[in-house]
């Protein structure tokens, strides 16, 4: 018989679709498996079942629409969900997993802060050191086959949409606020939307700042920093970003 913190790890890397199942088929006693399946459904099962997960909420997060498909948690990840949170998950999501040729020994963190949102729109990978953050009325949106590699960082203080099939390298930034107000011209607001298209491929050590929209198809060559808007199909390079490269396609 499969000892019981097996047991618990394969109910939650198997997800929610094992709240039907036979408990003694994944070899737990039916009182603990009453029990997983009681925290899956009210959707904090992650907090409580897996003690080496540093995972912390006030209170259970909301859920919104149809169960969870898959949310694999990689031990020792840190995640911080307020009661208020919202997420939206039609899909898998993977946060903190590998292995990765350039994965980093850190865990990855994700924190919702009060009445954020996540919406997840298919399958996410979120690899090991990553950092995201989503504060306080802010919302971020992941579409279908993203990877969003180690040890990159999104803070989103407002809006941050990221399209289908894009591709994040490690050590990428990504950060909707300038965190501190600064006036210049008309312009005085300390965060704006970022919308990353479909397609979109972000190289190493990118940093893409406020208000910055990049259309479909578009590549940003690795350190480059994204002030302005990115037209799609070419490719962007330097600091600030400049167009190098148009009508371009490219293949993961």
């Amino acid at each position: 018989m499969q000892s019981s913190s097996a047991a618990r790890e394969t109910f939650l890397i198997l997800g929610i679709s094992l709240y039907y199942a036979e408990p003694m088929k994944l070899g737990m006693s039916k009182a603990m498996f009453n029990r997983l399946a009681y925290l899956i459904k009210e959707k904090v099962g992650f907090r409580t079942i897996y003690k080496s997960w540093r995972v912390y909420s006030k209170s259970k997060a909301n859920i919104d629409g149809r169960p969870l498909k898959t949310f694999l948690i990689s031990g020792g990840t840190n995640v911080s969900i307020s009661g208020s949170a919202k997420i939206s998950h039609k899909g898998t999501l993977s946060l903190g997993l590998g292995p990765h040729l350039f994965a980093a020994k850190t865990p990855a963190t994700l924190i919702m802060n009060k009445n954020s949102k996540l919406s997840i729109n298919g399958s996410v990978f979120i690899g090991k050191g990553a950092y995201i953050e989503i504060f306080d009325n802010a919302q971020l949106i992941i579409g279908d086959h993203v990877s969003i590699n180690s040890e990159s960082r999104i803070l989103c203080k407002e809006s941050i949409s990221i399209g289908n099939d894009a591709m994040i390298s490690w050590g990428v930034e990504i950060l909707d606020s300038d965190f501190h107000q600064i006036t210049y011209e008309d312009d005085c607001r300390v965060s704006k939307p970022i919308v990353i298209g479909d397609h979109v491929w972000i190289g190493s050590h990118v940093i893409i700042l406020k208000g910055v929209t990049i259309d479909k198809g578009a590549v940003v060559a690795a350190g480059a920093v994204v002030t302005k808007n990115v037209p799609s199909n070419c490719v962007v390079a330097g600091v600030p970003a400049k167009i190098i490269r148009k009508n371009i396609k490219w293949k993961r």
